[in-house]
């Protein structure tokens, strides 16, 4: 069982690494990519690829007063496009979240995954559907991928155990709400809601920077 504060020392390549959350389910070495602790994970991961993100495991920020860090990132290649799930740790409030970005875009979500009954044909959805979450707020899909590999990274909190081949289905409305539905034939999906931030309002720090900014 990962517990907070914990100390684990990599058998791939001898990295130390610390437990930062309370309730975390999995630890990859971000140095080499091998699992170093894993409480309750099946997910099966590939090797994370080297990618543009300024974000990366150790980034803190600071949103509507509350701060947070970046303990570990899932990201989800589609057939045409990508997804980092950054998972953050709010130290102050003993909570997880998640930060999704893309081409520039952040989403901040709160670490709740709600079911979807979605049993039916899973090829009736289509860009322009619309959906009511558990909050009447409704959304409109504006994107919808299968998910060909999953790679992970660093310390996260649960996620649910899906593998590669998973239809994802982006969600979003005028206010900014945006919604990622999670979805496998014969199974019940799962979603998460999250608000779209502007870069600049996640004050974020420990960012990679490229030359090109100096």
């Amino acid at each position: 069982m990962l517990r907070k504060n914990d100390v684990y020392t990599c058998p791939g390549c001898s990295t130390v690494l610390r437990v930062r959350g309370t309730a975390s389910y999995l630890l990859v070495c971000p140095s080499c990519g091998k699992e170093t602790a894993n409480k309750s994970s099946n997910i099966q991961h590939s090797v994370m690829p080297e990618d543009w993100s300024v974000v990366q495991l150790g980034t803190t920020g600071l949103y509507k007063e509350k701060a947070f860090e970046v303990i570990g990132r899932i990201r989800l290649q589609f057939r045409n496009d990508y997804k980092n799930f950054w998972c953050v740790w709010y130290d102050a409030s003993n909570q997880y979240g998640w930060l999704a970005e893309s081409f520039g875009e952040y989403i901040l979500c709160e670490n709740i995954f709600i079911d979807m009954d979605n049993r039916e044909d899973l090829s009736r959805f289509r860009a322009g559907d619309k959906f009511v979450l558990h909050n009447d707020t409704t959304v409109v899909t504006d994107y919808i991928d299968k998910c060909e590999w999953i790679s992970l990274e660093g310390e996260l909190c649960h996620w649910p155990n899906y593998q590669r081949g998973f239809l994802s289905v982006q969600a979003q409305n005028n206010e900014g709400i945006a919604a990622y539905f999670n979805l496998v034939r014969d199974e019940k999906g799962k979603f998460l809601v999250g608000q779209m931030v502007k870069f600049s309002d996640l004050n974020l720090k420990s960012i990679r920077e490229w030359d090109e900014w100096k």
